[in-house]
């Protein structure tokens, strides 16, 4: 007997979204056979400010030629794909929504770096690999769905080489006080587990990781949904894009998501640590 899906997994499925990212390419370029790894990115890179914002968060990072990653929360495997394309990784793509793993199967598949990326259906507080495996870790917009932080932050040091990054983009909690919902992570508050960040800085460094950089992200990712968001008013939807995950309420996600920034009621950052060698 197959088990109910968690809150989260119901947060997140879809039911047809590979046939609506299909529709959307076909829209968007309907002469072109088969997409390309920067067609998707509009749509498989689901954070603030998309590609752009993991390019800086892995740029400059000292990493071995073809390095071992992995990719916690992958979602339909933007930055896995990314990461392969860029860098010549390998990558370990997970995520709990066994939707998103199909999807990035096939899209992964279709521009032809399924030799180098692997997608598995699993809990990001109990990984599905053995130890001291990773040159780096990477997790956007992935622990605010993580009620236990620690064991969170613990499960990606397990993996982690001797000497290798973790590489992390969260949304965090602001001031105190009650939250705009819904958001693109949370319809409502069951599912939207926010930390303060110099706590969860704490969770990372009790789990034996040394930060090497803590950037507070807030201004620009407030400035990028406002410009997004007014975009979207006057223009109306691309063909393709994150309201293919978001759905119907993406319009009044968006709005809250900018509400909730101006007040502070949450914040963005970015960190690097690594596992000491």
């Amino acid at each position: 007997m197959s088990k109910s899906p968690s809150p989260v997994q119901s947060q997140y499925a879809h039911g047809s979204l590979l046939e609506a990212i299909d529709a959307a390419l076909e829209d968007a370029s309907p002469s072109r056979p088969h997409p390309t790894v920067e067609d998707l990115a509009p749509v498989d890179a689901f954070h603030i400010r998309g590609r752009q914002a993991t390019r800086e968060l892995i740029e400059g990072l000292p990493l071995p030629k073809a390095p071992s990653v992995l990719d916690v929360g992958c979602g339909i495997g933007g930055t896995a794909r990314f990461l392969a394309d860029e860098y010549g990784a390998h990558v370990l793509g997970v995520d709990v929504t066994e939707e998103y793993c199909e999807v990035a199967r096939e899209l992964t598949r279709r521009v032809q770096l399924d030799d180098q990326i692997t997608f598995r259906q699993a809990n990001a507080l109990d990984l599905p690999t053995e130890s001291d495996r990773f040159d780096l870790v990477v997790s956007e917009h992935v622990q605010m769905n993580v009620a236990d932080k620690q064991r969170y932050v613990r499960e990606i040091a397990r993996v982690l080489n001797p000497g290798g990054f973790l590489a992390l983009y969260g949304i965090f909690a602001g001031i105190e006080g009650d939250r705009h919902y819904p958001v693109p992570w949370a319809d409502n508050p069951s599912v939207s587990v926010l930390a303060r960040p110099d706590a969860f800085r704490d969770a990372v460094t009790a789990a034996g990781l040394t930060v090497l950089d803590w950037e507070d992200c807030t201004e620009q990712g407030r400035s990028w949904f406002e410009t997004t968001l007014k975009k979207i008013q006057r223009e109306g939807f691309p063909p393709i894009g994150l309201h293919l995950l978001m759905g119907d309420g993406t319009t009044e996600k968006m709005k809250n998501v900018v509400r909730n920034l101006r007040e502070e009621r949450i914040a963005i950052a970015s960190a690097v640590a690594r596992k000491p060698a």
